[in-house]
């Protein structure tokens, strides 16, 4: 990705922070993205940053690791999805050389569904290590509504 669609991602991330991912779709559609990989930044990347944050704190943690397109069944491989493994490296980049400010890294890592069940879980002060995490995703479905 060129820098400057890197920084209009994250400043579009930082300014849809409070909003639905459907709303942060939409933002990346009207700076420029194309609806698809739009639909698949907003999904990919938080579970990307989410993943890494967390295998980094908390020993044997287990997630899915596929994704469905829209009302397909078939599964598909987050790990040979381009966006995600992009999204991933991002991340550890990030952890290496502070790319992000701590508002842009805090929109994005905040919209990652395995980071919120584990702040509600610290807050029922539950056991993360050895959770398993079974977050379906699903894409193909804001698209459809855009």
């Amino acid at each position: 990705m060129r820098e400057d669609q890197l920084v209009l991602l994250i400043e579009s991330f930082k300014k849809c922070s409070e909003k639905d991912d459907l709303y942060l779709m939409n933002e990346l559609v009207q700076v420029g993205f194309d609806i698809d990989k739009a639909e698949k930044y907003v999904i990919f990347i938080p579970i990307a940053f989410g993943r890494y944050y967390l295998r980094g704190r908390f020993v044997d943690l287990e997630f899915n690791n596929f994704y469905r397109k829209g009302s397909s069944l078939k599964n598909y491989l987050l790990l040979e999805d381009e966006i995600y493994t992009w999204a991933y490296s991002l991340a550890r980049k990030n952890e290496a050389e502070n790319l992000l400010d701590k508002k842009e890294y805090s929109s994005i890592i905040y919209r990652s569904p395995e980071i919120k069940n584990v702040v509600k879980g610290l807050k029922l002060n539950k056991q993360i290590d050895g959770a398993k995490f079974r977050t379906l995703l699903n894409v193909g479905n804001l698209s459809n509504y855009s």
